[in-house]
């Protein structure tokens, strides 16, 4: 396990000199868990900064996949419903620009992969850790916070209005 860590940091290192980008290894792995990845594949692959290039988009796209939930919950499950009724049409709004800078945000990723560009792979693993810190995360924070105070009142009893989960 160590030995592959290392293999990975020492591969990072190459490709970072290698595309000029700047973003750390602890800095992206705290985000996207790019050590988790490479431990649990067992191998360190040749082509390191497409897979960097993949754990970043996958994470937007997961949390991108929980944004829509918000504001087209599925309507078979109780959770997703509740959830979504939290949220006014002018904060549905929002989470929809907020899913529009993702979107637009991880589809460079698909062009980077055709055309194989390492100046923009480079700027797109930069770009992900600015889109993370200064627009999703903040954004992820609020909506969480209001969702958990939510299930909180719902999990006190309240006789005078019922838990969705009951109906």
């Amino acid at each position: 396990m160590a030995d592959l860590i290392s293999e990975l940091e020492k591969r990072f290192s190459e490709i970072q000199k290698e595309l000029k980008f700047k973003s750390a290894l602890d800095d992206l792995d705290r985000v996207f868990h790019i050590k988790d990845f490479v431990l649990k594949e067992g191998y360190v692959s040749p082509y390191l900064s497409r897979i960097i290039c993949y754990k970043i988009t996958d994470t937007f796209i997961s949390w991108n996949n929980w944004l829509h939930s918000l504001v087209m919950p599925f309507p078979n499950n109780m959770i997703s419903m509740a959830e979504s009724d939290q949220f006014s049409d002018n904060e549905k709004q929002e989470i929809i620009r907020l899913m529009s800078k993702i979107t637009a945000f991880t589809s460079r990723n698909l062009s980077i992969n055709l055309i194989n560009d390492p100046e923009k792979e480079a700027e797109f693993i930069d770009d992900s850790l600015k889109l993370w810190h200064n627009t999703v995360k903040p954004e992820l924070i609020k909506l969480t916070k209001k969702l958990a105070a939510y299930w909180e009142t719902q999990a006190k009893e309240n006789p005078k209005k019922p838990n969705p989960m009951c109906l």
